[in-house]
């Protein structure tokens, strides 16, 4: 019995030393791999939570290549609109053009139509002038091969010598560089050659600045009070009578003049006006010798007229 205790007290002994033992060998393993490890991070999630943390960065990235590719639709769908809106730029340029062509057309017709006008204007001041109807100064009459006839019967206008009679004299000279013509009243310069041959509208803008003290007028008169004669003007100082010489030799004006511009426009030319040729009577296209006035209509840009002014005689009578 006394063995058996010591038996057994030596195996507890031995038990507990290997108990000893294994921890000491447990713990210094332990320290062996605790001083191998990394250093413990605070809060580290350890590998499942990296896991996660992966995934939502994922998914994170997932959801912005969506975004990227709505952005890219709406890019996308943005330069379309970019396109169409070029298109409609071209287009709109286009009818712009079209437009431009157009005001063009509209604006030339503004400018025929305002010619219209103004010729009606001095078609209206044609008829209402008031210059009277005269006659034509032919006291003769010839037949068809121009050999002198008795005019009784003829109807001719030596005949028939219709309209207002000339007053004798039939012009005045007013020794103030102007002569009145007795028959219509109106008052011309003398110096038919004291402007330049000039275009149709230079020649309306020139008569408008004559005044007393220039083309040796002493006659007292303003800028503003000279025109250009109307057609009708320039045919009252036809002597029909004439062969070569188509005004009455005894108007006091110096240097004669052809192609002598009027204010009115031809009707059938817009372009054109009228003006009276003496001796020859030139016509549009072309000369007509024997004739002793004819009034003929060219260019108002390119062809260099006669300017010779007029006016309206001044009243001096007391009121």
């Amino acid at each position: 019995m006394k063995k058996i205790g010591t038996l057994s007290t030596c195996c507890l002994r031995m038990f507990i030393l290997f108990c000893l033992c294994l921890v000491m060998w447990s713990l210094a393993v332990s320290s062996s791999h605790a001083a191998d490890a990394p250093p413990r991070i605070p809060d580290n999630p350890g590998i499942p939570g990296l896991l996660a943390q992966i995934e939502s960065l994922q998914q994170q990235i997932v959801e912005l290549e969506a975004q990227v590719a709505a952005r890219d639709a709406e890019i996308a769908d943005l330069e379309e609109q970019i396109v169409a809106r070029d298109d409609q730029l071209v287009d709109l340029q286009g009818q712009i053009v079209t437009r431009d062509i157009q005001i063009a057309g509209l604006e030339g017709q503004i400018v025929a139509l305002n010619d219209q006008i103004a010729y009606m204007d001095e078609q209206i001041d044609f008829l209402q002038t008031h210059t009277p109807v005269m006659q034509t100064g032919q006291t003769e009459c010839w037949d068809e091969d121009g050999n002198l006839i008795d005019c009784a019967g003829t109807g001719q206008d030596g005949e028939v010598r219709a309209g207002v009679p000339w007053p004798t004299p039939r012009f005045s000279d007013n020794e103030d560089g102007t002569f009145t013509d007795n028959l219509t009243g109106l008052v011309w310069l003398k110096d038919v050659s004291c402007y330049p041959r000039s275009s149709w509208q230079q020649a309306l803008d020139t008569v408008k600045t004559l005044e007393s003290g220039s083309c040796s007028l002493t006659d007292g008169s303003s800028r503003g009070d000279w025109r250009l004669p109307s057609v009708k003007e320039l045919q009252s100082l036809v002597d029909f009578s004439s062969y070569n010489y188509s005004i009455d030799e005894s108007a006091p004006f110096t240097s004669g003049g052809y192609q002598i511009w009027s204010s009115t426009t031809v009707q059938s030319a817009p372009e054109h006006a009228w003006y009276l040729s003496f001796g020859d009577g030139a016509t549009l296209q072309d000369f007509r010798l024997n004739e002793s006035a004819l009034f003929g209509g060219d260019s108002k840009i390119s062809f260099p007229g006669v300017v010779w002014p007029v006016r309206d005689q001044v009243s001096t009578s007391e009121p």
